[in-house]
């Protein structure tokens, strides 16, 4: 709850953009890749997943402080958005375990970085942008 409250009482901005999670998408056993260390590291991460619910929690958390004064929480389909450079658009499937984006195009970038620019682009370039737009129009 503390966070929340502190992310939507801080934030200047009238609409919170966050990622749309797709938990039971995210938790579906990986295929085996031959390599021992990795199919641990998988193991490991669906087993996180399926055992922590917290980051819905939390965007329900958010969305309530939010609305409570009048702000509003977005999300945003984040498929994919790990594997897209944010830079030139390019897309590679990346480990879970790789947190520097290396592109071709030069960008080096940290995962989640490039993660969260990325649902920035996809707001950025969706009707809810139009929607965005068009309701801060109205209200100057």
């Amino acid at each position: 709850h503390w966070l929340s409250n502190q992310i939507t009482s801080n934030t200047k901005a009238n609409t919170i953009i966050v990622g749309k999670l797709k938990v039971k998408q995210m938790a579906q056993k990986k295929k085996g890749t031959g390599n021992a260390k990795k199919n641990k590291i998988y193991k490991t991460l669906n087993h996180s997943i399926q055992n922590t619910g917290y980051l819905s929690r939390f965007v329900e958390f958010l969305t309530y402080k939010a609305e409570k004064i009048g702000k509003r929480v977005i999300r945003i389909d984040e498929s994919k958005t790990t594997q897209v450079c944010c830079k030139c658009g390019k897309v590679k499937k990346r480990p879970i375990f790789e947190r520097i984006i290396n592109c071709d195009c030069g960008n080096r970038i940290d995962r989640d970085l490039n993660s969260a620019t990325n649902i920035m682009i996809s707001f950025l370039s969706t009707k809810y942008n139009y929607e965005f737009l068009s309701h801060q129009s109205s209200v100057d």
